[in-house]
């Protein structure tokens, strides 16, 4: 899987899938990395269900663990 940082002016996400996002809220603020997902009209912290503005780059979660097979 490739884990590169996309640019939103390249490409966008699937429609309501949870990313990676790279943002920055504010201009006093640092820049935050979240799990968010682009609606179609704007970018939502998927845990916080709240809306995140000036998400410049995403990229795909990565696949989960795989799980142990018990004995």
């Amino acid at each position: 899987m490739n884990m590169d940082w996309i640019n939103v002016k390249d490409r966008m996400p699937e429609k309501n899938k949870s990313v990676i996002g790279w943002y920055k809220d504010n201009p006093f603020s640092d820049f935050c990395v979240e799990i968010v997902s682009w609606n179609g009209k704007g970018w939502v912290c998927t845990y916080g269900k709240h809306y995140v503005t000036a998400v410049s780059h995403w990229m795909p979660l990565p696949e989960p663990p795989k799980e142990e097979k018990e004995q």
